[in-house]
Protein backbone atom coordinates (compact mmCIF):
# COMPACT_ATOMS: atom_id res chain seq x y z
CA UNK A 1 0.00 0.00 0.00
CA UNK A 2 2.58 2.31 0.83
CA UNK A 3 4.28 1.58 -2.30
CA UNK A 4 1.85 2.88 -4.47
CA UNK A 5 1.24 5.42 -2.45
CA UNK A 6 4.72 6.83 -2.70
CA UNK A 7 4.22 5.74 -7.12
CA UNK A 8 1.26 8.48 -7.13
CA UNK A 9 2.90 11.06 -4.75
CA UNK A 10 5.85 11.07 -6.95
CA UNK A 11 3.62 10.68 -10.44
CA UNK A 12 1.43 13.75 -8.86
CA UNK A 13 4.86 15.70 -8.50
CA UNK A 14 6.44 14.55 -12.03
CA UNK A 15 3.26 15.48 -13.52
CA UNK A 16 2.34 18.83 -11.28
CA UNK A 17 6.78 19.22 -12.28
CA UNK A 18 6.11 18.48 -16.12
CA UNK A 19 2.74 21.38 -16.62
CA UNK A 20 4.18 23.93 -15.13
CA UNK A 21 7.35 23.64 -17.20
CA UNK A 22 4.56 23.61 -20.23
CA UNK A 23 2.69 26.52 -19.09
CA UNK A 24 6.21 28.29 -18.73
CA UNK A 25 7.51 28.07 -22.22
CA UNK A 26 3.90 28.76 -23.41
CA UNK A 27 5.02 31.93 -24.55
CA UNK A 28 1.63 32.31 -26.33
CA UNK A 29 -0.07 33.06 -23.18
CA UNK A 30 2.45 36.76 -22.25
CA UNK A 31 1.22 38.10 -25.22
CA UNK A 32 -2.07 40.55 -25.19
CA UNK A 33 -4.79 39.42 -27.95
CA UNK A 34 -4.37 40.83 -31.43
CA UNK A 35 -0.54 41.59 -30.57
CA UNK A 36 2.55 39.83 -32.48
CA UNK A 37 5.56 39.49 -30.34
CA UNK A 38 9.58 39.33 -30.57
CA UNK A 39 10.98 37.05 -28.09
CA UNK A 40 14.30 37.76 -26.71
CA UNK A 41 16.77 35.43 -24.82
CA UNK A 42 20.10 35.97 -22.94
CA UNK A 43 20.79 32.96 -24.29
CA UNK A 44 19.88 32.86 -27.96
CA UNK A 45 19.46 36.67 -28.34
CA UNK A 46 16.25 37.42 -30.68
CA UNK A 47 14.00 34.81 -32.26
CA UNK A 48 13.38 35.43 -35.60
CA UNK A 49 10.08 33.00 -35.32
CA UNK A 50 7.18 35.68 -34.34
CA UNK A 51 4.79 34.34 -31.67
CA UNK A 52 1.44 35.41 -33.57
CA UNK A 53 -2.12 35.72 -32.08
CA UNK A 54 -4.66 32.34 -31.74
CA UNK A 55 -1.06 30.50 -32.94
CA UNK A 56 0.84 27.81 -29.95
CA UNK A 57 3.97 28.49 -29.37
CA UNK A 58 6.44 26.67 -27.03
CA UNK A 59 9.89 28.00 -26.30
CA UNK A 60 12.42 26.17 -23.89
CA UNK A 61 14.35 29.51 -22.94
CA UNK A 62 11.10 30.87 -20.82
CA UNK A 63 11.85 28.02 -18.86
CA UNK A 64 14.85 29.39 -17.06
CA UNK A 65 14.46 32.59 -14.93
CA UNK A 66 14.68 36.24 -16.63
CA UNK A 67 16.09 34.72 -19.20
CA UNK A 68 13.64 36.06 -21.83
CA UNK A 69 11.51 39.90 -22.33
CA UNK A 70 9.26 40.56 -25.36
CA UNK A 71 8.76 42.81 -28.09
CA UNK A 72 5.12 43.12 -28.89
CA UNK A 73 3.39 45.23 -31.56
CA UNK A 74 -0.02 45.68 -33.18
CA UNK A 75 0.63 44.65 -36.78
CA UNK A 76 -2.21 46.65 -38.26
CA UNK A 77 -2.48 48.40 -41.37
CA UNK A 78 -1.22 51.53 -41.75
CA UNK A 79 -2.19 54.15 -43.87
CA UNK A 80 -0.10 57.46 -45.40
CA UNK A 81 -0.31 59.95 -48.04
CA UNK A 82 2.85 61.21 -49.59
CA UNK A 83 2.91 64.08 -52.06
CA UNK A 84 5.54 63.98 -54.58
CA UNK A 85 6.31 68.03 -56.07
CA UNK A 86 9.00 67.31 -58.58
CA UNK A 87 10.32 67.88 -62.28
CA UNK A 88 10.73 65.44 -65.23
CA UNK A 89 14.56 64.44 -66.21
CA UNK A 90 16.83 67.64 -67.08
CA UNK A 91 13.02 69.30 -67.46
CA UNK A 92 14.74 72.91 -67.19
CA UNK A 93 17.08 72.61 -69.83
CA UNK A 94 14.97 71.07 -72.41
CA UNK A 95 12.36 73.77 -71.43
CA UNK A 96 14.84 76.37 -72.64
CA UNK A 97 14.07 74.65 -76.47
CA UNK A 98 11.18 75.09 -76.77
CA UNK A 99 9.14 78.58 -76.98
CA UNK A 100 7.93 79.95 -73.79
CA UNK A 101 10.08 77.35 -71.94
CA UNK A 102 7.23 74.86 -70.92
CA UNK A 103 6.54 73.93 -67.63
CA UNK A 104 7.32 69.61 -67.06
CA UNK A 105 6.94 69.55 -63.50
CA UNK A 106 4.00 67.72 -61.85
CA UNK A 107 2.76 67.43 -58.43
CA UNK A 108 1.45 64.06 -57.31
CA UNK A 109 -0.74 62.24 -54.15
CA UNK A 110 0.04 58.69 -53.40
CA UNK A 111 -2.05 57.31 -50.65
CA UNK A 112 -0.67 53.85 -48.92
CA UNK A 113 -1.79 51.44 -46.92
CA UNK A 114 0.82 49.31 -45.87
CA UNK A 115 1.54 46.78 -43.02
CA UNK A 116 4.70 45.04 -41.65
CA UNK A 117 4.40 41.04 -42.79
CA UNK A 118 4.51 39.19 -39.21
CA UNK A 119 7.44 36.58 -41.02
CA UNK A 120 9.51 39.37 -40.86
CA UNK A 121 9.12 41.33 -37.51
CA UNK A 122 12.23 39.05 -36.08
CA UNK A 123 14.27 40.66 -38.60
CA UNK A 124 12.72 44.49 -38.21
CA UNK A 125 13.38 44.02 -34.68
CA UNK A 126 17.12 42.98 -35.18
CA UNK A 127 17.58 45.77 -37.93
CA UNK A 128 16.29 48.85 -35.97
CA UNK A 129 16.08 47.56 -31.82
CA UNK A 130 12.48 48.47 -31.95
CA UNK A 131 10.56 48.54 -28.89
CA UNK A 132 7.34 49.76 -29.35
CA UNK A 133 4.28 50.39 -32.01
CA UNK A 134 5.10 53.94 -32.14
CA UNK A 135 8.76 53.06 -34.17
CA UNK A 136 6.93 50.51 -36.14
CA UNK A 137 4.42 53.08 -37.35
CA UNK A 138 7.51 56.04 -38.08
CA UNK A 139 9.35 53.32 -40.45
CA UNK A 140 6.54 52.24 -42.22
CA UNK A 141 5.60 56.09 -43.08
CA UNK A 142 9.34 56.05 -44.09
CA UNK A 143 8.74 52.82 -46.27
CA UNK A 144 5.62 54.37 -47.65
CA UNK A 145 7.39 57.67 -48.56
CA UNK A 146 9.86 55.46 -50.56
CA UNK A 147 7.67 53.31 -52.20
CA UNK A 148 5.49 56.73 -53.37
CA UNK A 149 8.69 58.07 -54.75
CA UNK A 150 9.24 54.50 -56.56
CA UNK A 151 5.65 54.85 -58.04
CA UNK A 152 6.30 58.42 -59.09
CA UNK A 153 9.73 57.93 -60.72
CA UNK A 154 7.99 54.33 -62.64
CA UNK A 155 5.26 56.88 -64.20
CA UNK A 156 6.90 59.26 -65.56
CA UNK A 157 9.24 57.50 -67.08
CA UNK A 158 6.05 55.71 -68.21
CA UNK A 159 4.28 58.44 -69.63
CA UNK A 160 7.28 59.42 -71.49
CA UNK A 161 7.36 56.39 -73.11
CA UNK A 162 3.76 56.02 -74.05
CA UNK A 163 3.04 59.54 -74.30
CA UNK A 164 -0.28 59.63 -72.08
CA UNK A 165 -1.41 59.45 -69.09
CA UNK A 166 -3.21 56.20 -68.37
CA UNK A 167 -0.59 54.40 -66.52
CA UNK A 168 -1.53 57.16 -63.55
CA UNK A 169 -4.64 54.97 -63.64
CA UNK A 170 -2.88 51.41 -62.97
CA UNK A 171 -4.11 49.16 -59.94
CA UNK A 172 -2.46 48.73 -56.95
CA UNK A 173 -1.25 44.90 -57.92
CA UNK A 174 -0.11 46.47 -61.96
CA UNK A 175 2.08 49.28 -59.52
CA UNK A 176 3.18 46.17 -56.99
CA UNK A 177 4.95 44.35 -60.06
CA UNK A 178 6.03 47.66 -61.72
CA UNK A 179 8.40 48.90 -59.00
CA UNK A 180 9.06 45.11 -57.92
CA UNK A 181 7.51 45.35 -54.43
CA UNK A 182 7.86 41.59 -53.69
CA UNK A 183 11.76 42.03 -53.99
CA UNK A 184 12.10 45.22 -52.67
CA UNK A 185 9.71 45.51 -50.24
CA UNK A 186 9.26 41.84 -49.39
CA UNK A 187 8.86 42.13 -45.73
CA UNK A 188 5.78 44.61 -46.09
CA UNK A 189 2.32 43.97 -47.09
CA UNK A 190 1.15 46.66 -49.57
CA UNK A 191 -2.69 46.13 -49.37
CA UNK A 192 -3.34 49.57 -51.28
CA UNK A 193 -1.56 52.12 -53.65
CA UNK A 194 -3.94 55.17 -54.97
CA UNK A 195 -2.78 57.96 -57.02
CA UNK A 196 -4.43 61.39 -57.22
CA UNK A 197 -2.53 63.94 -60.49
CA UNK A 198 -2.78 67.04 -59.23
CA UNK A 199 -0.98 68.34 -62.06
CA UNK A 200 1.07 66.74 -64.97
CA UNK A 201 3.18 67.68 -67.84
CA UNK A 202 3.13 67.71 -71.29
CA UNK A 203 4.97 64.46 -72.54
CA UNK A 204 4.59 64.73 -75.59
CA UNK A 205 6.37 68.35 -75.65
CA UNK A 206 8.56 67.15 -73.37
CA UNK A 207 9.81 64.14 -75.63
CA UNK A 208 10.05 66.97 -78.64
CA UNK A 209 12.24 69.18 -75.81
CA UNK A 210 14.31 66.29 -75.47
CA UNK A 211 15.39 65.42 -79.23
CA UNK A 212 15.44 69.05 -79.96
CA UNK A 213 18.52 69.23 -77.02
CA UNK A 214 19.87 65.91 -78.56
CA UNK A 215 20.04 67.27 -81.73
CA UNK A 216 21.34 70.87 -80.88
CA UNK A 217 23.97 68.57 -78.25
CA UNK A 218 24.96 66.67 -81.78
CA UNK A 219 25.85 69.84 -83.57
CA UNK A 220 27.62 71.54 -80.59
CA UNK A 221 29.77 68.79 -80.70
CA UNK A 222 30.49 68.32 -84.14
CA UNK A 223 31.21 72.32 -84.01
CA UNK A 224 33.78 71.87 -81.31
CA UNK A 225 35.67 68.68 -83.18
CA UNK A 226 35.96 70.95 -86.45
CA UNK A 227 37.29 73.58 -83.90
CA UNK A 228 39.55 71.49 -82.45
CA UNK A 229 41.20 70.32 -85.72
CA UNK A 230 41.69 74.06 -86.72
CA UNK A 231 43.33 74.59 -83.07
CA UNK A 232 45.12 71.37 -83.34
CA UNK A 233 47.02 72.88 -86.97
CA UNK A 234 48.06 76.09 -85.28
CA UNK A 235 49.23 74.42 -82.11
CA UNK A 236 51.64 72.40 -84.38
CA UNK A 237 52.78 75.23 -86.56
CA UNK A 238 53.46 77.14 -83.69
CA UNK A 239 55.38 74.32 -81.57
CA UNK A 240 57.53 73.95 -84.61
CA UNK A 241 58.16 77.72 -84.55
CA UNK A 242 58.86 77.81 -80.88
CA UNK A 243 61.47 74.59 -81.28
CA UNK A 244 62.74 76.74 -84.16
CA UNK A 245 63.69 80.05 -81.85
CA UNK A 246 64.58 77.59 -79.07
CA UNK A 247 67.36 75.97 -81.15
CA UNK A 248 68.49 79.32 -82.20
CA UNK A 249 68.82 80.99 -78.77
CA UNK A 250 70.98 77.84 -77.39
CA UNK A 251 72.89 78.20 -80.51
CA UNK A 252 73.48 81.96 -80.32
CA UNK A 253 74.32 81.44 -76.52
CA UNK A 254 77.44 78.41 -77.11
CA UNK A 255 77.89 80.74 -80.27
CA UNK A 256 77.88 84.50 -79.18
CA UNK A 257 80.21 85.67 -81.82
CA UNK A 258 77.44 84.32 -84.28
CA UNK A 259 75.54 87.56 -83.63
CA UNK A 260 78.51 89.99 -84.32
CA UNK A 261 78.59 87.80 -87.96
CA UNK A 262 74.66 88.42 -88.36
CA UNK A 263 75.60 91.75 -88.41
CA UNK A 264 77.46 91.87 -91.08
CA UNK A 265 75.58 89.17 -93.19
CA UNK A 266 72.59 90.12 -95.72
CA UNK A 267 70.44 86.86 -95.26
CA UNK A 268 68.17 86.65 -92.47
CA UNK A 269 69.37 84.87 -89.41
CA UNK A 270 66.86 81.68 -89.17
CA UNK A 271 66.87 81.02 -93.33
CA UNK A 272 70.23 81.05 -92.46
CA UNK A 273 70.37 78.52 -89.79
CA UNK A 274 67.74 76.27 -91.21
CA UNK A 275 69.20 72.95 -93.22
CA UNK A 276 67.27 72.05 -96.79
CA UNK A 277 64.76 70.14 -95.20
CA UNK A 278 63.20 73.14 -92.93
CA UNK A 279 64.95 72.23 -89.77
CA UNK A 280 68.13 73.54 -87.67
Amino acid sequence: MRKKTKFWISFFIILAFAIAVFFTGWVQLRVPAGKHAVMISKTNGIDKQTIEPGKFAWRWQAILPTNINFRRFNLKPYEYETEIESQLPSAQIYATMIEGSPDFTFDLYIKTEISMKSDFLGDFVEKTDAKTDAELEEYLEKQSSQIAKDVSRYLAKEAIRTLNTECYYMETEDLKKAIHADDKYKWIDIARIEIEADHLPDFEMYNLAKKSYAEFQLQVKKAVIQLSKEESFFTAEDYIQLERFSRWGRILNEYPILIEYFKYTSKDAPEFLKNENGKF
